[in-house]
């Protein structure tokens, strides 16, 4: 099945789609950034578009005020411009890489502040693996093992100017196999942008 919502288009491998109760968020808005999508299997998808350098930005506001200079110096070259290049960097980022007897406060606090954000950043299916996820137009991660099973699975894709996130909710999922690898890469190699126009809608 191919669906279309929030700005992109990309195909399942599955066909049970229950139209009734699709929802799109915001409700109050006519632009959508969100659909959740519901099987008849049980299965949900959470599909969500992601302003591009939402990291940069929630860092500038009132309870870190940093710059993009001080935001790169902090993360990374490229961090501010490059939602992917800031998510690699922090889950790249170990304890063993820390400079722990560096005498420079700046280079702890600025480790610091890394290691925190990786401890809060990944949701739940991360303690099953971290794994790099492309295709043509995309880079981004996948959280969560699909040969572990958990109730959700999430995706991540980045471009230069676009982020989009998938969530696989399984919990409810009749399937005992649960979402397997194959379907995730299918979804992952068909993903791409739309027209808003063509942004809310399903075919077979």
């Amino acid at each position: 099945m191919k669906l279309s919502y929030v700005g992109y288009e990309f195909e399942v491998p599955w066909t049970d789609l229950d139209e009734t109760k699709t929802a799109l968020y915001p409700k109050d808005k006519s632009e959508k950034t969100r659909a959740v999508l519901t099987f008849h299997s049980g299965l949900r998808l959470v599909v969500t578009s992601v302003p591009p350098r939402e990291f940069a930005d929630e860092f500038s506001k009132e309870d870190f005020k940093m710059s993009p200079a001080k935001f790169e110096a902090v993360f990374g070259r490229g961090t501010a411009s490059s939602d992917y290049t800031f998510v690699r960097n922090v889950y790249e980022f170990t304890p063993a890489k820390m400079h722990y007897w560096s005498l420079s406060d700046g280079v702890h606090y600025r480790e610091g502040i890394v290691l925190m954000i990786k401890s809060i950043m990944p949701v739940k299916a991360a303690e099953t693996g971290i794994f790099y996820v492309q295709n043509q137009g995309y880079m981004g991660f996948q959280q969560g093992d699909p040969r572990v099973r958990k109730d959700n699975l999430v995706l991540d894709l980045y471009s230069d100017e676009n982020h989009l996130e998938i969530s696989f909710l399984q919990k409810d999922y009749r399937n005992p196999a649960g979402v397997t690898q194959p379907e995730i890469n299918r979804t992952i190699q068909s993903v791409h942008r739309v027209a808003p126009e063509l942004a809310a809608s399903r075919s077979h």
